[in-house]
């Protein structure tokens, strides 16, 4: 017999975490699926015998109260702290400095506060959802040979992923398939020395990438120069079916070409011992602001996301703390 549980939440990103935080909290009997080898989503990590990258999600901000109030949390726990690094950007032939706000990171990685959630909640990871069957009471969730019951379940996956899992015709696969998600391409780079820059990160607005950081910079990171440069939405589309190492090849000749044409005291010289890149198909998009940053129909089925509420880290939070609070009704 499958296993029958209040709540199926699939996801063990930020939005699908924190919703089965309060929902267990409440006292619900809660599962999360993730299709991935562990924690993230889009905060996840990458970690090699030369460091560690935050590959996907930068940083933070804590504009809401709520979510404010959580990120004291996080860092007393020792489990956020703020970057501090040299913040600049740039548009092709100057520098300019970006606006000063609090820039939150994840410690020792992106991902911390999402282990600080996940505490005491049950996740199965690895498992591929194949598909939703609606049952007397609830819903059927099935992953090859193996299936799982709940009275309610909670799609925290990107909008395009959502369409294929839900029934033909639902009012939620409609809902989802209005966002349009947009692609990128990450390069992870380790140097065998210091990379002499004037900043720590980068916005690049021009040219094939858009933003580019000094991993160590972080809090907790450790000492060795690792860096991540993420190509533009532009670039990635174009570019979206390309094998990691092609893509690692163009993006590694655009990042030794980024430096050309700035004002620095000489080029940089650097010996990059290790590159790789990694695709995000889904990696930003966002619905015009609703009044509320979750989707719930009478059936029993939910959304959850990011791209519910703004896009961003913290909307991801605010929609799965939204929606278990509309669950708990």
């Amino acid at each position: 017999m499958p296993s029958h549980y209040d709540v199926l939440i699939l996801g063990a990103g930020m939005a699908g975490l924190s919703c089965a935080r309060r929902l267990q909290d409440a006292g619900k009997k809660v599962l999360v699926l993730e299709k991935a080898r562990g924690l993230g989503g889009r905060m996840a990590c990458r970690r090699t015998e030369k460091g560690t990258w935050d590959h996907g999600a930068q940083y933070f901000t804590a504009s809401d109260r709520d979510f404010a109030a959580q990120v004291a949390a996080w860092q007393q726990a020792g489990s956020v702290a703020e970057w501090q690094g040299k913040i600049q950007a740039w548009d092709g032939q100057r520098f300019s400095t970006p606006s000063a706000i609090q820039r939150w990171v994840g410690v020792p990685g992106m991902n911390a506060p999402l282990h600080a959630l996940a505490g005491g909640i049950e996740i199965l990871f690895d498992v591929k959802i194949t598909g939703l069957e609606a049952i007397d009471g609830g819903w059927q969730v099935l992953a090859g040979e193996q299936s799982w019951q709940a009275s309610q379940v909670v799609l925290s996956t990107p909008a395009e992923q959502v369409g294929p899992l839900l029934p033909a015709g639902h009012a939620l696969a409609t809902l989802a398939a209005s966002c349009q998600m947009e692609p990128c391409w990450a390069l992870l780079i380790h140097s065998a020395r210091p990379i002499a820059l004037p900043f720590d990160c980068l916005f690049i607005n021009q040219g094939p990438l858009s933003w580019l950081a000094r991993n160590s910079s972080k809090p907790g990171r450790g000492s060795e120069e690792n860096w991540v440069a993420h190509a533009s939405p532009e670039w990635s589309r174009q570019h979206l079916e390309l094998t990691p190492d092609k893509a690692c090849a163009m993006l590694s000749r655009a990042f030794g070409d980024l430096f050309h044409d700035m004002p620095v005291d000489g080029l940089p010289v650097f010996k990059l011992l290790q590159m790789s890149a990694h695709r995000w198909r889904f990696a930003s998009g966002a619905l015009p602001v609703a009044d509320l940053p979750y989707a719930l129909s009478n059936d029993g089925l939910a959304l959850a996301g990011d791209w519910l509420a703004g896009g961003k880290v913290e909307g991801a939070y605010r929609s799965g703390v939204a929606l278990a609070a509309a669950l708990l009704v």
